[in-house]
């Protein structure tokens, strides 16, 4: 069954529970987008994934306009109709003029979706022929983070999680139940135009668009590019008859819970970012102390990463220590998984993935002593005091981000790893 495309949704079941609520219950709020944004008139819509039904128009009559893409409720101090041509038809068009706004919590709207995070998780392993299977909760947290993304919370790097599914023999079989199982994402979020984007790989190649603010990869059995959590698929899996019938009953619901996820922007407080820290030492120790492993981890990026995801799977607004203890065990899990899903002959030396370039080595020295120096670490400070040419600094950056000497907790800030 092919899901309808997100703009063009009309049944209950395929709105997200915030959807439904902005579109029949709650009045003057949603997220903004602008029709004019000169003149300071826009539209308030139910997600930043369906165009406001009703046409309505806010016009900003006084005080600062709100930004693009955001959830506010707006103070309306009078309305107006007038009517315009509408294809062959002229009908009445409402606006509202707003004398003020506000921003709102997306779980103040958010009401009940038809399916919990139990029933979501579980939905996500409908293929697996063994619901007992040992470490089938891990195999659903995976895979709900996969579909769930995560948030983009610094400038210096996109939001989202890349994924690696592992298979020993590489049963293409099993690779394309992953697949099928994550047809939960929409279509448009396979485009690179989208703000959420989403790919499936099966070699060593790096998609990042421009415009995205999210970018998901999933690949095949590749471990030379850089992953934040590895997927290993250590079960049988039925085949797609056995469970087609039950899978797209109830799709529609189970992406419908995932746009509800995705509204959902969780920061991280500066009480968790500490301890980030910690879990990162963690991640080096478990890596460092291997001769090799089954796939390329990135150290800097997986901590923040999966906390927010995990934060975002639950709906909650901000990461909790809880929520950094329980998606780090997961990693650990899920990693030592790894290890007996990847054969002898495809794992990689950590010496050769880790080992970094000259260019990665002048830029840690310079970042060092601009740290000893006690100068604060923001991307500008350190691009003005580099003897590294811009695209040679980029990439100098990643890698060192990659192999975790460095990362990125928030805005242009830059944290330096003492390991």
């Amino acid at each position: 069954m092919a899901l309808p495309p997100l703009k063009d949704r009309s049944r209950g079941y395929e709105f997200a529970a915030s959807e439904y609520n902005l579109i029949f219950k709650v009045e003057n709020t949603g997220y903004v987008r602008y029709k004019d944004k000169r003149k300071g008139t826009f539209y308030l819509d139910p997600s930043p994934y369906y165009n406001d039904p009703k046409s309505q128009i806010y016009a900003v009559k006084s005080g600062e306009f709100p930004p693009k893409d955001k959830l506010i409720e707006v103070t309306v101090t009078e309305t107006e109709t007038f009517y315009e041509l509408k294809g062959q038809e002229i009908g009445p068009v409402l606006i509202k003029y707003v004398i003020g706004w506000k921003y709102i919590n997306p779980n103040k709207i958010r009401g009940k979706d038809l399916a919990s995070t139990e029933e979501f998780l579980e939905f996500l392993s409908t293929p697996v022929k063994n619901p007992n299977f040992y470490n089938i909760e891990d195999f659903r947290y995976c895979l709900g983070m996969c579909a769930i993304s995560a948030p983009q919370i610094t400038d210096l790097e996109k939001g989202g999680i890349n994924t690696v599914a592992l298979d020993t023999h590489r049963d293409r079989q099993k690779w394309a139940a992953f697949k099928r199982i994550l047809r939960i994402v929409p279509l448009e979020f396979r485009q690179p135009s989208s703000k959420n984007f989403y790919k499936f790989l099966e070699s060593s190649e790096e998609t990042y668009p421009l415009n995205s603010r999210e970018v998901n990869l999933s690949y095949f059995d590749v471990t030379d590019v850089p992953i934040h959590l590895p997927i290993p698929l250590n079960m049988a899996f039925k085949t797609h008859g056995e469970y087609k019938k039950n899978f797209e009953e109830y799709l529609p619901v189970a992406r419908a819970y995932m746009i509800n996820s995705l509204l959902f922007q969780p920061y991280v407080p500066e009480k968790v970012e500490k301890r980030m820290e910690d879990a990162m030492y963690f991640i080096l120790d478990e890596i460092s102390s291997s001769e090799d492993i089954p796939y390329y981890q990135d150290i800097g990026s997986v901590i923040p990463k999966l906390a927010t995801s995990f934060a975002r799977l639950n709906f909650k607004s901000w990461v909790t220590l809880n929520d950094l203890k329980t998606s780090t065990g997961l990693w650990s899990d899920v990693m030592e998984g790894s290890r007996h899903n990847v054969s002898e002959l495809n794992k990689i030396s950590t010496d050769y993935l880790y080992r970094l370039p000259s260019e990665a080595e002048v830029l840690l020295k310079e970042i060092t002593e601009l740290d000893d120096a006690g100068m604060p670490l923001l991307l500008n400070t350190v691009k003005s005091n580099t003897k590294l040419f811009d695209f040679t600094f980029d990439n100098a950056l990643r890698k060192l981000k990659v192999n975790g000497f460095i990362y990125f907790p928030n805005g242009e800030k830059i944290g330096l790893i003492h390991y």
